[in-house]
């Protein structure tokens, strides 16, 4: 969920992870993770949008916190505070959401341009125009190519993980080639 605040706040449990946005690539957002404290949660500072994530459904509240929590820079997500915000039309913003491909950055409609308090949206004014931004946790990583002349060349999912035997039904790589096993 996007998130914001007016004072710090922190989860009242542990594993919740926030993230901000940090920059742009073609059609994706890459996020940034705020590291928690020794206690094992995050400070989410004041007027900064965020992300939040668990990493089971469980269900927290955010709580107000005298702790300031790190300082974040360079943020693309922008904060609504305690009151919904009306975005102009001359900004090109982005409000979470999911489709059958998971979640994403989808871009306002012209028709509804206000976001609910206690929310972020991203802020794309000054760069491209599409109508989607895909998100990435961190640095962006993929394969880059396999390159052998062995026969019995590793083998390797599209996850770029080496597996010892090939399952009927399964997409691999090997010798710089996608096949499937069938």
């Amino acid at each position: 969920a996007s998130y914001s605040s007016t004072v710090a706040t922190t989860p009242n449990i542990a594993g919740v992870k926030a993230f901000y946005a940090t920059e742009t690539i073609g059609d994706m957002v890459k996020l940034t993770e705020i590291v928690a404290g020794a206690n094992g949660k995050v400070v989410v500072p004041a007027n900064t949008g965020v992300l939040l994530q668990t990493a089971t459904a469980q269900k927290f509240s955010m709580m107000p916190t005298k702790a300031e929590g790190t300082a974040v820079t360079g943020n693309k997500l922008v904060a609504t505070g305690d009151q919904a915000v009306t975005v102009g039309a001359g900004v090109n913003a982005y409000i979470l959401s999911g489709d059958a491909e998971g979640a994403a950055f989808f871009k306002l409609s012209a028709a509804e341009r206000t976001i609910a308090a206690n929310r972020a949206y991203l802020d794309l004014s000054s760069n491209l125009n599409a109508e989607k931004m895909r998100i990435s946790f961190g640095d962006l990583t993929g394969i880059e190519g396999v390159e052998t002349d062995d026969v019995n060349a590793p083998i390797y999912d599209l996850s770029g993980r080496r597996v010892v035997k090939a399952v009927k039904g399964g997409v691999y790589i090997q010798n710089g080639r996608k096949f499937i096993v069938k």
